[in-house]
């Protein structure tokens, strides 16, 4: 037994051994594998990095030489993709993207190393977007060698904060073409591209967020008109949707007033035998105008505003607004009097005082003449009796059709101007548009070419081609190409309802809906910055009944009260018409306000007899219309302009001031607006207290009138 039990003690002492042995062999040849990958790995991550290194180094190189291309973005964002474009109401049906580089439909990656390594993927592009509420002032008015601030405020509508010193910061960059070195570049500019952070640390969703930052005008400075776009951008993201903005920009100086040419002298004219002094201290300069240029049916009017600033050094006590010579009362230009006018000649007659380097406006009505054409008319500003140098004004007019204009029926009160005929930018084309119409439609050049007349439910075929600058037109054997804008207008008068057959617009709540139909004339224009639009014109209280600012259920006051708080915003815009001027349109379907067209009209027909019942009725200020902000709800009370927006042109807008909202304050709401003029969850209440809608509008509105103008 014992020698037995020596050869197993040394056999099972043996294949121990054995076993130790092995193990240690194949724990070395394990170090050795994970050694080989370790290094092999750390190899990779070096030349990815001097890959990225090099990469970059040489982006930065050539980035002045390729600012407008689209093939590079700056800094860290490198190699990130960027997305520019514009979501519609909250669905994101509409998108359209420019990008770095290749970007898949419906996710945007991120293509740095690192990210393509793990799958890390960009958040969606609805998470943010961004709708422009308030800028500080119309235009930036400048002197060579001065410098000012400007602030411009966006409403954070997407589903994510905005912060300014996280990664994602957010900033405004300049556009049109991106990362350009602007003009107007100052040393406290964060970088030549780009000119400030957000202002605010944390911007919530709902919020109003600020970028502030200052224009430098160098003392080289030509004087005249300029226009600089910026982009709202969260840094190594995106380019925020509806981030985009454009500040006009007025350098003070001698030169003559842009677009203002001198009225050449009529060879022809009789010398008169009194000429109009022109002393010296007289000087103007024509910095504000309601219109670029105006289209009008045969027969109708349309009101025009002027800003005239006094350069001179007298103070203008009385002013008149006159044709340029005796002559023209009598050779063309009597085809735009109006019975407003003061007479023949005379449009009309103020007595401001417009003290040195002060605004003074000036409002008169034109009538189209009887016979479709192109129009120049011409006016010019006389103070004290004096003919103004720089006072001069002209209006393109083109006139539509010879059929002549039949005005609203009267309700017998007297109205002091035509109904406007509103223009509604409705989305930018991004395709060929597809039209067709309910009744007979003729499809129109702007020169007064009548390319076809269609029958109802025939569609038709119109562009703009970006690349040739040619507007296109197709149905059977009749083609166009050319420089001339395209327009869809009733062929026998009337109205029509115009479908956008290729156009999609959903609302959320209700998928089955498209709104593509539109009520008035439907125009193919390209903007000024290149972006061709469909917009939709039609008559005020036409484009009221559109509107999708409220359901059909609200009180009946309310939705009077609301019909007239929209009706005066939007006459504010028609006669000021600057935030869209470029575009050829007054106001956005989107970002003004939320503008449905004939579908939401007969989704809503109490808001529609409410417009109806309350037709031409605008808010009053010290006898003069007002524009009237209004908001979702308070917090139990609304906010004053200046304590919101500050004072502009050394007014606190005494109409718009801090009033209780009492029924916001027993629901125990939370602000969700601007919080300036009226609260409408508030306004609720109080129609259904029985308060009428005029009285609703005096109670967040201060010391207002309201006027019947149409």
């Amino acid at each position: 037994m014992n020698v037995l039990s020596d050869k197993l003690t040394r056999a099972q002492s043996l294949d121990t051994g054995q076993e130790s042995i092995s193990a240690s062999s194949r724990i070395r040849q394990y170090l050795g594998t994970a050694t080989v990958v370790g290094v092999a790995f750390l190899c990779v991550i070096i030349f990815a990095c001097l890959l990225r290194f090099v990469e970059m180094q040489y982006v930065n190189q050539t980035s002045t030489a390729m600012a407008a291309s689209e093939q590079f973005c700056p800094h860290q964002a490198v190699l990130n993709k960027i997305f520019s474009g514009y979501l519609d109401s909250g669905v994101g049906t509409m998108e359209k993207f420019f990008v770095c580089a290749q970007a898949e439909a419906e996710e945007i990656e991120e293509v740095s190393f690192w990210q393509k390594l793990f799958g890390i993927k960009r958040a969606q592009a609805a998470e943010y977007a961004a709708e422009k509420i308030i800028q500080s002032v119309p235009y930036v008015e400048i002197a060579p060698g001065e410098t000012k601030k400007f602030i411009v405020g966006f409403k954070n509508t997407g589903t994510l904060a905005w912060e300014r010193e996280a990664r994602n910061y957010i900033s405004i960059y300049t556009y049109s073409p991106k990362y350009r070195t602007s003009v107007f570049q100052d040393s406290s500019w964060k970088l030549r591209e780009q000119p400030a952070k957000i202002d605010q640390a944390e911007t919530l969703p709902g919020q109003i967020g600020y970028v502030s930052w200052n224009f430098h005008a160098s003392e080289t400075l030509a004087p005249g008109w300029y226009e600089e776009t910026f982009y709202l951008a969260a840094e190594n993201l995106l380019w925020i949707p509806g981030g985009e903005f454009t500040v006009r920009v007025y350098v003070d100086g001698e030169a003559s007033e842009p677009n203002e040419p001198e009225t050449p002298a009529d060879p022809g004219a009789e010398p008169d035998d009194e000429p109009t002094p022109t002393p010296a201290g007289y000087e103007a300069k024509l910095l504000l105008r309601s219109h670029q240029s105006i289209i009008l049916k045969a027969g109708q009017t349309a009101q025009f505003t002027a800003g005239f600033k006094n350069y001179g050094t007298a103070t203008w006590t009385s002013q008149q607004i006159v044709l340029p010579d005796v002559s023209t009362a009598s050779s063309g230009l009597d085809n735009f009097y109006d019975s407003s006018w003061v007479s023949n000649s005379v449009v009309l007659s103020s007595s401001q005082t417009v003290s040195p380097g002060a605004l003074g406006f000036f409002k008169f009505i034109l009538r189209a003449p009887s016979r479709a054409g192109t129009y120049n008319a011409s006016f010019r500003l006389t103070a004290n009796g004096v003919s103004v140098p720089g006072g001069t004004i002209d209006i393109p007019i083109t006139v539509t059709d010879d059929a002549g204009y039949v005005p609203p029926a009267s309700d017998g009160s007297v109205a002091l101007t035509s109904e406007p005929m509103m223009r509604i930018g409705l989305y930018d084309l991004e395709t060929d548009l597809v039209v067709t119409a309910d009744k007979n439609y003729k499809v129109v050049l702007s020169g007064g070419r009548v390319l076809g007349t269609y029958a109802a439910g025939q569609t038709v075929t119109a562009g703009y081609d970006k690349t040739t600058g040619e507007y296109y037109f197709s149905k059977d054997s009749t083609a166009y190409r050319g420089v001339q804008y395209i327009r869809f207008e009733p062929a026998q008068g009337g109205q029509n309802i115009f479908e956008l057959v290729n156009y999609e617009h959903r609302p959320a709540w209700n998928r089955a809906y498209n709104d593509n139909k539109f009520r008035g004339v439907i125009e193919v224009r390209v903007s000024q910055t290149g972006y061709p639009w469909a917009i939709n014109e039609l008559p005020m209280e036409d484009y009221l009944k559109g509107l999708a600012e409220t359901s059909d259920y609200s009180p009946i006051d309310f939705q009077k009260s609301l019909a007239t708080a929209a009706r005066s915003y939007a006459f504010h815009h028609y006669e000021n018409p600057y935030k869209h001027a470029k575009g050829h349109f007054i106001l956005d379907a989107t970002y003004d306000q939320v503008y449905r067209g004939y579908g939401n009209e007969l989704r809503t027909p109490k808001f529609a007899a409410s417009v109806e019942a309350t037709r031409g009725m605008i808010v009053h200020y010290e006898d003069e219309p007002v524009f009237t902000p209004y908001y979702s709800r308070s917090d139990g009370r609304t906010r004053s302009y200046r304590e919101v927006w500050g004072i502009y042109n050394g007014s606190d807008y005494g109409w718009l001031q801090s009033v209780a909202a009492p029924y916001d304050a027993a629901a125990g709401n939370t602000l969700w607006g601007h919080g300036v003029g009226m609260a409408c969850t508030d306004a609720i209440g109080m129609a259904n207290d029985d308060y009428g809608w005029e009285d609703i509008l005096k109670h967040y509105y201060t010391n207002i009138t309201i006027k019947k103008l149409w």
